[in-house]
């Protein structure tokens, strides 16, 4: 099949939300290739679903397409597209881990704290990995950072 005619096909086929979660599974099958990127931006390039799989398919397509364009040191692409995404954080979590590394690759320290402090509200299931990511560089010196993982002090006053 010649370039342009796949191109029309993978815009055509996520014009159809019933077909994306084939393409989100197609795109994690191609990681690491030049084309898994190109459909996860393809995917990001549309509005996302109203609601069902096919938002599913978009919300973990998007996380995952901040996670490939940072491991491959795209980094503004990636702080652009921490930009976008975080408003859906709140229906996938593992959103702001992604965006807090984006937004600290580009020395947005501030803005990847805001991430940090979400998914310790949202109750991201990784906190530990969180904690310690070293792609979040000098925000785990911070003590703002630090106190955001720090246990509550327990009331040791008894009530009577």
């Amino acid at each position: 099949m010649p370039p342009t005619t796949r191109s029309c096909a993978r815009r055509a086929a996520c014009a159809h939300d019933e077909l994306f979660g084939w393409i989100e599974q197609l795109a994690y099958a191609s990681i690491g290739r030049p084309r898994g990127l190109a459909l996860y931006q393809l995917l990001l390039s549309r509005t996302p679903p109203a609601s069902g799989p096919a938002r599913t398919s978009w919300l973990q397509s998007a996380n995952n397409a901040l996670i490939i364009t940072h491991r491959e040191k795209m980094y503004a692409e990636s702080a652009r597209i921490a930009d976008i995404l975080v408003a859906y954080a709140t229906e996938n979590p593992f959103i702001t881990h992604a965006a807090a590394c984006s937004f600290a690759a580009v020395g947005r320290d501030d803005d990847a704290l805001l991430q940090v402090r979400r998914a310790v509200e949202l109750g991201y299931p990784h906190l530990d990995k969180l904690r310690t990511d070293t792609d979040l560089g000098p925000l785990l010196s911070r003590p703002d950072f630090q106190a955001l993982f720090a246990k509550p002090a327990r009331s040791t006053s008894k009530r009577r």
